[in-house]
């Protein structure tokens, strides 16, 4: 069997290698990139002054079982490429204070030091119970949670007995801000689903940070351990349509990116130009596995919005993602070690690689990243949101940020399709496909692909990706 895998980002990662790995020597694997860099949205480079970009703030979590699982069997040194957050996260409050809270392994005690944070009282407390006891009372008896994705989770909260307090806390619209739903409102359904993920064991809810860019430290040797199997990696080769004849596709047409217009080794710009004289076709395959973004999905094959299986996926949106990264030769002390976050719109989270042992420039120094996503912020000059950005920082403890001019800075806007982040809104869940879409030899893989984790992130994809590998597997 011959098999094309389009797109190297986790999802694309995990069904090579799941095909690889169940399939063997039955199974000839291609994997096809549209450049050099593996890992899609998670993906970082290095410069030629040896400093790591990235594409903007990723943690890997607990429950991250199938990444963890990919990642000792490509040989990875866990303990070399990622930081143990060690429970800490911490939260701005409106009042200029700050708001830290310790996870527990023990999913009772993060509760309990969750409803004891500033600002709230007994009956804040009690609405909590209360919220829990009904939350639990609906699931025994109705076990599916899925039916909550049409609700607003802020709205469904206080439906259940949430106090406005709870609501209102750092703590609550943190939940938002990390999915970077903020300013929209996010579904029930995907905020409780990831509850119940980060709750499933005692190590669930962990995170670590990554010492090094992701690109080098997780998806590169993934790549490389796919080829250890005996897979098939073609770079810098574009997908520019499908041809569908059918219920199969029959061809998949590609194309070089022109790196005539692509600048020093990075990412790819926002529309990627291809050079035409480069213009073909791919048709000695048995089964694709198409891991690429919706809108890129949808440009490549916008035959395929009329197949039942993918019935409204143009109705999904997505946002612009936002990340300024910023170089100083000098260390800025923070008391809160980790993330920060809440400090206000368009970039409320930063972080000190260095400050976690990561080693992301050549000297010692400090390496800010921040994120967060650009709606009410198009208008902004990259000044601009360095200049908020610092203040951001030093509110958040970063001594001296305000008096250091960074040696080298930059400010992402992910605005292509490859790019931007599908929105979990209430309402999403009925255009998110299936892997299998009733085609016969077309499977889809992705973060936005519906999957037993649901929750659009790197294990979701992940999961997404073995789940599309063994459809494929199937057909054999």
């Amino acid at each position: 069997m011959k098999v094309l895998v389009l797109g190297a980002g986790p999802a694309g990662l995990a069904a090579a290698i799941r095909l690889k790995e169940r399939g063997g020597r039955g199974v000839d694997v291609q994997l096809l990139t549209q450049g050099h860099l593996f890992g899609g949205k998670a993906s970082t480079h290095r410069d030629r002054d040896g400093r790591t970009w990235e594409h903007g703030f990723h943690v890997f979590f607990g429950f991250y079982t199938t990444l963890w699982g990919l990642l000792r069997r490509a040989r990875v040194d866990l303990r070399s490429v990622f930081a143990r957050n060690r429970g800490w996260t911490h939260f701005a409050r409106p009042d200029g204070g700050f708001d830290s809270l310790k996870l527990s392994v023990n999913p009772l005690v993060t509760w309990w030091r969750f409803s004891h944070g500033p600002g709230l009282d007994r009956r804040d407390r009690l609405s909590m119970i209360r919220f829990a006891l009904r939350w639990g009372t609906a699931r025994a008896v109705d076990p599916g949670i899925a039916q909550l994705d049409d609700v607003c989770f802020r709205v469904w909260a206080g439906h259940m007995g949430l106090s406005a307090r709870v609501r209102d806390s750092p703590r609550f619209r943190f939940t938002i801000e990390g999915y970077f739903n903020d300013p929209h409102p996010i579904s029930a359904y995907v905020a409780m689903r990831s509850i119940q993920l980060l709750s499933s064991d005692a190590r669930a809810a962990e995170y670590y940070y990554q010492r090094v860019g992701l690109s080098e430290g997780v998806w590169e040797p993934l790549a490389a351990y796919f080829e250890r199997l005996g897979g098939t990696i073609t770079p810098k080769t574009k997908v520019t349509g499908l041809t569908l004849r059918g219920d199969r596709v029959v061809a998949v047409e590609v194309a070089s990116p022109d790196e005539r217009v692509h600048g020093c080794g990075g990412p790819w710009g926002e529309r990627v130009a291809v050079r035409p004289e480069t213009r073909g076709t791919l048709e000695d395959f048995d089964a694709v596995v198409c891991a690429l973004p919706r809108p890129c999905l949808i440009e490549s094959g916008p035959a395929l919005l009329e197949r039942a299986g993918l019935a409204g996926i143009d109705q999904l949106r997505e946002v612009v993602t936002l990340s300024l990264q910023a170089f100083y030769a000098q260390a800025l002390p923070c008391p809160r070690w980790g993330a920060v976050n809440g400090l206000g719109a368009p970039l409320p989270m930063v972080i000190d690689y260095q400050q976690i042992g990561g080693r992301w420039q050549v000297s010692p120094g400090a390496t800010l990243s921040w994120c967060g996503q650009l709606a009410g912020f198009e208008d902004r000059s990259d000044d601009e949101l360095l200049a908020g950005a610092v203040a951001a920082a030093a509110r958040g403890g970063f001594r001296g940020v305000d008096r250091q001019q960074p040696v080298a800075w930059a400010v992402r806007r992910n605005s292509s399709g490859y790019d931007r982040f599908t929105l979990t809104e209430p309402g999403a869940l009925r255009y998110r496909p299936r892997s299998d879409v009733g085609l016969e030899n077309l499977f889809l893989a992705g973060d936005w692909v519906r999957n037993r984790i649901d929750v659009p992130c790197m294990e979701g994809a992940a999961v997404s990706g073995f789940e599309a590998a063994d459809h494929v597997l199937g057909l054999a």
